[in-house]
C-alpha cells in the first residue's frame, strides 16, 4: 500500500502488508509489527503488537460482527472491500464504464470514475478513483485515488497466491508468554436462523430471492445497545440481526435492527462518513413484506453499494456488490424466515 499528501505532491510513505483469506471471511494480516487474525466462525479477532522485539501488547475481541455497518473486522476496509463491491455492482448493472482489462497477468474489471472530495478533511481525499477487480477472486487488485492528478493513495496487491489448504490455525494464534492481553467483547454472537426470533424477539428477514453463487454464510445477532458500529449518529443498535450470503469476497449482507426511537430519527447507517453529501435515490420496494417501504439506494465507490428502509420499527439494510435493480429485487423479496 502506499499513501500520498497531496499537498506535498511526490511525498510518498510505503507500507508492505501480508494478508491471508478464506472464502468463509476469516483474514490474516501481518506486516514487520503486528498480527491480526480473525476467525470468521468464532467472530473473534486477536491482535500482537511487537515493539521492538522487547515488549508485546495482545488483544482479542470477542464478538465481532460480519461486515458494516455493524462492528466489522479491522480489515474490511483495508482490503478495499467496498470499491469492489462498487465493481461489481457496475458489472451487474452492465455499466459501459467497466472495462475488461489484464492486470498484472490476471483477467479483471476496471473503473475510474470521479469521487466526491471530504468537505471536512480536503486534503485526505480525492476527486478521483480508479479500481481494478479479480474476475476470479472478485478481490480490489488496485485502488488508486487522485485529487487533480496528483496521488493521494494507493492500495494494490503486489502478489496473489492461492492455496488448496490454509492451516486453520493461522486464523486462532497463540500469544507469548508474558504478554499482556485486552480483553474486549463487540457484542455479537453467530446463531442458527431458527435461533434469531429467540435472541432478537422478531423473526428475522430473509430474501426468498437471491443472484446466482449467493448462499448463506453467517448469521448473527447483537442484542445489547453497545452493538453499535453505525458510521452516522443513529440511536444505539438494538436487537440486530446479520444474514451474510456468499463468500467472504463477493458478499450481501442483510441487516435488520429495532428504530428504538422511531423511524424519524435514523439516517443511512451505510452513509460514506462525515464530509461526504450523499445524494440517495429514492425508490419504492415493490412486493415481499415491506411492499410499498421507501427505500434510499446510494451506489457510490466510498461506500459498499446498499439500500436502507425503515418499516415496521426496524431498520433494513441490504448491502454488497450488486446493481440498484437487484438490490430492490432483494428487498422485495423478503420475508419473515421461519428457521
Amino acid at each position: 500500500m502506499s499513501r500520498a499528501d497531496p499537498r506535498v505532491p511526490g511525498n510518498l510513505e510505503e507500507d508492505h502488508r501480508h494478508f491471508v483469506l478464506t472464502p468463509c471471511g476469516d483474514v490474516r494480516l501481518e506486516t514487520a509489527t503486528v498480527v491480526n487474525a480473525h476467525d470468521a466462525v468464532e467472530g473473534a479477532t486477536r491482535s500482537l503488537v511487537n515493539f521492538d522485539q522487547i515488549a508485546s501488547r495482545a488483544t482479542v475481541i470477542s464478538g465481532v460482527a460480519p461486515a458494516p455497518p455493524d462492528a466489522a473486522p479491522l480489515t474490511y476496509e483495508q482490503l478495499g472491500r467496498a470499491q469492489a463491491a462498487y465493481v461489481l455492482a457496475g458489472v451487474a448493472a452492465e455499466d459501459p464504464r467497466v472495462e475488461d482489462v489484464v492486470h498484472d497477468g490476471r483477467e479483471a474489471w476496471r473503473v475510474v470514475t470521479p469521487a466526491r472530495v471530504s468537505s471536512t478533511e480536503p486534503e485526505g481525499s480525492g476527486d478521483r478513483l480508479e479500481i481494478v477487480v479479480d474476475r476470479e477472486t472478485r478481490l480490489a487488485l488496485l485502488v488508486r485515488e487522485t485529487k487533480d492528478g496528483d496521488l493521494v493513495r494507493e492500495q494494490r496487491f503486489l502478489s496473489l497466491q492461492e492455496e488448496a489448504q490454509i492451516p486453520p490455525s493461522l486464523f486462532s494464534p497463540s500469544f507469548p508468554d508474558g504478554a499482556e492481553v485486552e480483553r474486549l467483547d463487540r457484542g455479537f454472537r453467530r446463531v442458527e436462523l431458527g435461533e434469531v426470533a429467540g435472541a432478537v424477539g422478531y423473526q428475522p428477514l430473509a430474501p426468498t430471492w437471491l443472484p446466482d453463487g449467493f448462499e448463506l454464510l453467517h448469521v448473527a445477532v447483537g442484542t445489547e445497545p453497545a452493538a453499535n458500529g453505525v458510521r452516522v449518529s443513529n440511536p444505539p443498535a438494538r436487537d440486530v440481526t446479520i444474514l451474510e450470503y456468499g463468500n467472504a469476497y463477493n458478499s450481501l449482507v442483510i441487516t435488520t435492527r429495532r428504530a428504538t426511537n422511531g423511524d424519524a430519527s435514523w439516517s443511512d447507517p451505510l452513509a460514506t462518513g462525515p464530509g461526504f453529501d450523499d445524494e440517495h435515490e429514492t425508490a419504492r420496494i415493490e412486493g415481499g413484506v415491506i411492499d410499498g417501504v421507501a427505500a434510499e439506494v446510494l451506489v457510490v465507490p466510498r461506500t459498499v453499494p446498499h439500500l436502507w428502509a425503515a418499516a415496521d420499527g426496524l431498520v433494513i439494510t441490504i448491502a454488497g456488490g450488486l446493481s440498484e435493480q437487484q438490490l430492490l429485487r432483494v428487498a422485495g423479496s423478503l420475508s419473515r424466515a421461519e428457521g
